[in-house]
């Protein structure tokens, strides 16, 4: 059964997400559960919950592949692209095939109060996000 996961992004890549033209996110750790949704917390300075994606293709790859396939959707720079996976062999990528943006940004503490922004991802369930996707 899918789960959702909970990744922390950058503003800016949530912007580009949110405009349409990031329609992938680049990851360095696989999933290892089945995921068909994740849910966009937005680091510093906005520090919340903003959107909902909908999980497409997960392509996992080298990186100078993944370069190859996605560069031009991926609304990252060549060289921080390089820098993020800087020694890495194997690489992810998350086609975006959906994102809803909340209507407002919602605390991390309102969702799940135990919860800490996460590192990379952390898994969610569907019970606990469930005021989320409305």
């Amino acid at each position: 059964m899918p789960e959702a996961a909970l990744i922390s992004i950058h503003p800016r890549y949530v912007d580009a997400i949110l405009s349409g033209e990031k329609r992938v996110e680049f990851r360095k750790v696989p999933f290892r559960r089945p995921v068909d949704r994740l849910i966009v917390y937005a680091t510093a300075p906005v520090s919340a919950i903003v959107a909902i994606i909908e999980v497409g293709d997960m392509v996992h790859d080298t990186p100078s592949n993944l370069w190859e396939l996605y560069a031009d959707i991926g609304a990252i720079h060549e060289d921080d692209f390089w820098a993020y996976y800087q020694g890495r062999s194997l690489a992810l990528a998350v086609e975006i095939a959906d994102v809803r943006r909340l209507p407002r940004a919602v605390e991390l503490v309102d969702v799940l109060p135990e919860a800490r922004p996460p590192q990379s991802f952390r898994y969610v369930s569907y019970e606990a996000i469930r005021p989320l996707l409305g």
